[in-house]
């Protein structure tokens, strides 16, 4: 099994995912609902505070696919 996920395919899929979570919506007692509501803001007016790998591409699946294998591990490697 392969122990580095920070390449391709791996983080791709990643991205994918977290558009999708970031983008569902569900309806509670008559209320919609998105991660945004969910979120922890530690600061007001601040976007949320999401833990998720693709924090290390800012959310953008486009610079993701930019990125070869190797500056994908040595982002994922070098930012704590």
């Amino acid at each position: 099994m392969e122990d580095n996920m920070f390449k391709h395919p791996y983080m791709d899929y990643v991205a994918v995912l977290d558009k999708y979570i970031d983008l569902e919506k569900v309806e509670v007692g008559g209320k919609n609902f998105t991660l945004d509501d969910l979120c922890y803001k530690p600061i007001t007016g601040a976007d949320c505070l999401i833990e998720s790998p693709m924090q290390y591409f800012k959310g953008n699946q486009t610079y993701l696919e930019e990125c070869d294998d190797e500056k994908i591990q040595a982002i994922g490697t070098c930012i704590p």
